[in-house]
């Protein structure tokens, strides 16, 4: 199954036109439940974010 992710800003994600949000406390809320292959896709982005936001904070 291909699984499509779309970002329009920091804080939504779009996993095959399933809405996850971000909520005040950080933790990702699927408005919609997402399948086990959504899911998986899902936090591989996720973690990648993570990685690239702590690659551009790293100081010179």
């Amino acid at each position: 199954m291909c699984v499509q992710i779309q970002q329009p800003n920091e804080r939504q994600i779009l996993v095959n036109e399933k809405l996850v949000q971000k909520d005040i406390d950080g933790n990702w809320i699927a408005k919609i439940e997402l399948t086990t292959t959504e899911y998986e896709a899902f936090n591989k982005h996720v973690k990648a974010l993570s990685r690239e936001d702590a690659t551009n904070n790293k100081k010179p």
